[in-house]
Parts: C-alpha cells; sequence; structure tokens
C-alpha cells in the first residue's frame, strides 16, 4: 500500500481527510512545526497539505516540505495548502467579502487527472481567502468556482502538485471517493528522491 505524509495545520477537518486517505494509503501525521527531518519525506509516495485556520504565514515548516517533495512525489493541498501552492506559482491571496464556511457551491472542472473528467459538480467550501490567479498559468488551473470564476483546482502535472480550494472530505462534495482514488493513481507515479 502507498504511504503518505500528512501535514496537519492544525485544522479541524484533517482527521476526516486522514480517514478517506487511509482507505487508499498507510498515512502518517505530523504537525506543521515539527522538529522531525524534512529527510522523512523520502520513505513516502506522496505529501498531503492540510486545510488549516489562519493565512500562509502560518504554515510552519511546510515549505520546507514542499522543496524537498516538489517534483520527486506528488503533493496535493487541500484549501491553505492550496492557497499555499497557487501563491508559490503567482497567485495572490485575497479577502472574500463573504467567508465561505460550509457553503456548498458549484465549481467546473476542465481536464482533471484529480477529477478525472471535464464536468460541473457541487462541492462544499470553507475559506475566507482565496486566490487571484495574477501570475499562475492558466494551462494549471483545471478548476474554477461557476459563480465568479475563483481558481479550485490546480495541477502542475509535470512536477506533481496538485490542488483543491474546496474540502473534498466533506458529506456534501461530490466526487469524494474519486477525489482520493486519483490521488492513489497519481501517487503510483512517484520519480523518487
Amino acid at each position: 500500500m502507498k504511504r503518505a505524509l500528512f501535514i496537519d495545520n492544525y485544522d479541524s477537518f484533517s482527521d476526516i481527510i486522514v480517514y478517506y486517505l487511509n482507505e487508499h494509503f498507510v498515512v502518517d501525521i505530523i504537525k506543521n512545526n515539527t522538529d522531525k527531518s524534512i529527510d522523512i519525506i523520502t520513505e513516502y509516495d506522496s505529501l498531503i497539505l492540510s486545510p488549516g485556520p489562519g493565512d500562509i504565514n502560518d504554515i510552519g515548516r511546510i515549505p520546507e516540505f514542499f522543496k524537498k517533495a516538489y517534483g520527486n512525489i506528488p503533493v496535493l493541498g487541500i484549501c491553505l495548502g492550496f492557497q499555499y501552492i497557487c501563491t508559490l506559482y503567482g497567485g495572490r491571496l485575497k479577502v472574500h467579502k463573504k467567508p465561505q464556511h460550509g457553503v456548498l457551491k458549484r465549481i467546473s472542472v476542465c481536464n482533471s487527472q484529480l477529477i478525472g473528467k471535464d464536468i460541473s459538480f457541487d462541492t462544499v467550501f470553507y475559506n475566507s481567502l482565496y486566490i487571484d490567479p495574477y501570475k499562475i498559468d492558466s494551462a494549471f488551473i483545471k478548476g474554477k468556482q461557476d459563480d465568479n470564476d475563483y481558481p479550485v483546482v490546480f495541477e502542475d502535472i509535470r512536477n506533481m502538485v496538485y490542488g483543491a480550494q474546496f474540502h473534498p472530505e466533506a458529506l456534501k462534495s461530490e466526487y469524494r471517493d474519486l477525489f482520493f482514488k486519483n490521488f492513489l493513481n497519481i501517487s503510483s507515479k512517484k520519480r523518487g528522491l
């Protein structure tokens, strides 16, 4: 079974995400301020960056682990993890006029490895920040919210970096099982460290 390292940003949804990941991976969890060596990343087939309160200034040692994993093993960022990834690629973090906490929204996805098809579906958001794509290469944006055009799915396939602004683990999120199963398939393409 594939092994995943899950970096927890002290988020209340982390346990639920890990529950679904455990259907496909052996998951080890560390906190974002861990004192573990970044070299432990060599033991894993993928890295998952959790949601979290706050913003990308509150992610502890995630930048170190991301740098070590980048281009070697697949990385998946969810919510705050997605925001961190998008800022690395030129996106700008902005504050929503009205936070989306527990809001069901329709998104459209195009040519996505995480979702696996071109489709529109309903999914749950818990965020007060969003990404303005600014300088992100449009080829990396694989999904947007239907009502405001914000990017919500990011995929740099060549470097195996993926992200979702929405919460795929939420009960009302469609394609939850497919999302995690597809990330398992992506994790089979690990290049190695």
